[in-house]
């Protein structure tokens, strides 16, 4: 193995997840071909990440991983310390020589450079009638990132972020029930990158009333405190009136002195069958006239009779 100085190759990263993930393609005279996996450690895929523009490397990939490219196998047996400016930089085999087929192509995985961005809402109510507005901002590690805001999965609006500054702010026209996330990309070393996912911002929505509704709930809380009040006053006034009755019954005609140890009751009683042998009748008011009850006949003469009695 030697040294294999070729500055003008380019280096891709292809079928990865991500743009920082993927098969390594290097592109010689023209043609893009693949690295065989013999050797290909971690230090191989620093190299790689740094080259690519991405985070440092998290996994090498063998075997394929990231399916087989077409066309030459550009590199074998590579062997980098981990500190190399390019990848043919590194100790290799020589170009195009190599025992390896396409389904020993190599691949890393890198950290995406651009973290997961930050979701905040002002004011932080998190509650809001609909139709009022509120601001949502979304920060990112890159200043001059494009933002993009969404809720509930479904995109809403994009907007960038002034220059040297890593937080855009969306003002929406309304804010409405649902779960918000924002994302953000940028170009570095003239690759765009794409960002995670924020995580949920969630905002509930309150019923709003309207001048009409306020208005008559307000009309129905007056009518039924005015109703309530004239039921009590009706019922106060009746039993004011029934308890008059009962004291001017309970009390013996005549004006003679009253003994507070002697009950008195008034009884409805029929003249023709009141025996005296019954009670002792004190004082009497009679009212006799013509009766008018029920099973009665209409042109009787004698009447209910009303005497207050000792008992």
């Amino acid at each position: 193995a030697g040294v294999v100085c070729m500055d003008q190759m380019e280096l891709r990263l292809v079928n990865g997840s991500h743009a920082c993930s993927g098969r390594i393609e290097l592109l010689f005279e023209g043609q893009w071909g693949t690295v065989c996996d013999d050797g290909w450690d971690l230090a191989d895929a620093r190299v790689v990440c740094s080259v690519v523009g991405c985070g440092p490397a998290i996994a090498v990939e063998t075997n394929a991983r990231f399916g087989q490219g077409q066309g030459q196998i550009w590199l074998d047996d590579v062997a980098c310390v981990g500190n190399e400016s390019h990848l043919w930089r590194c100790p290799a085999a020589k170009v195009n020589q190599h025992n390896c087929d396409h389904g020993e192509d190599a691949g890393v995985v890198c950290m995406d450079p651009l973290q997961k961005p930050s979701i905040f809402l002002k004011p932080d109510l998190g509650m809001f009638v609909r139709g009022e507005s509120a601001e949502i901002s979304c920060s990112g590690n890159y200043p001059g990132s494009n933002f993009s805001l969404y809720r509930d999965g479904e995109f809403i609006t994009t907007q960038p972020a002034p220059e040297n500054i890593n937080t855009a702010i969306f003002i929406p026209s309304e804010i409405m029930a649902g779960n918000y996330t924002c994302t953000y990309t940028a170009y570095l070393d003239g690759r765009r990158f794409a960002s995670p996912e924020s995580e949920r911002l969630g905002i509930s929505e309150r019923a709003s009333w309207t001048r009409e509704q306020t208005s008559g709930i307000t009309l129905g809380i007056v009518t039924a405190l005015v109703i309530t009040v004239f039921i009590l006053g009706f019922c106060v006034r009746r039993r004011g009136k029934q308890n008059s009755r009962i004291m001017e019954r309970n009390v013996p005609m005549g004006g003679g002195a009253q003994n507070s140890s002697v009950t008195y009751a008034t009884v409805r009683i029929v003249p023709r069958s009141m025996h005296s042998a019954d009670a002792e009748i004190i004082y009497a008011n009679l009212a006799i006239g013509k009766r008018n009850e029920e099973g009665r006949e209409a042109d009787e003469e004698d009447g209910a009779v009303y005497a207050t009695v000792r008992v």
